[in-house]
């Protein structure tokens, strides 16, 4: 997939083949096993880089796990989540409760019992305290937060341009 961010949470779980993954300024050299989160307004790049490459991609949305109203748990956690405040290390490796989390919140959707969607909300809360306990990368202030969305949003120009001229001479000089 190309060059691009969207404003949700994601996890990348891989069951085959070999991949690289660009996000969060770093590049990730993924393969069966590996989990890859994407933070919301995150840009970022994928390619596959051996034969045959299977995934599983779980787009969290963070209303899932927004209460009706103030509560200790919301104003902690879930608000800076939905405010991009909170971003979480990309490559998660070594967290056996984590990726087994993933795979039930795979197992629910594909499988629809009765009663999946509560369990969907359950395992979607258990994966995000995970992450909140064992894989935060930084907590910013709004400000923070402010600066680095305005940066992102800066490349969607240029994105733009690049898939529109892409065949086209450039000049870099102008």
């Amino acid at each position: 997939f190309g060059e691009h961010w969207h404003e949700h949470l994601q996890f990348f779980y891989f069951t085959r083949g070999n991949a690289l993954i660009r996000c969060g300024g770093r590049e990730y050299r993924v393969g069966r096993g590996d989990v890859l989160i994407i933070n919301s307004n995150e840009l970022h790049y994928g390619e596959n880089t051996g034969e045959r490459l299977e995934f599983w991609l779980v787009r969290v949305d963070l209303g899932l796990i927004r209460g009706f109203g103030p509560d200790p748990c919301q104003t902690k956690y879930v608000l800076p989540l939905m405010h991009n405040r909170i971003l979480f290390k990309n490559l998660v490796t070594g967290d056996a409760a984590f990726r087994s989390c993933v795979r039930r919140i795979i197992s629910e959707h594909t499988q629809r019992k009765k009663g999946f969607e509560i369990m969907l909300k359950g395992e979607v809360c258990a994966a995000v305290a995970l992450l909140i306990r064992r894989h935060i990368r930084s907590v910013e202030t709004p400000e923070e937060t402010a600066r680095r969305l305005q940066l992102t949003a800066r490349f969607n120009d240029l994105l733009a341009y690049l898939e529109e001229h892409f065949r086209e001479k450039t000049d870099l000089d102008r």
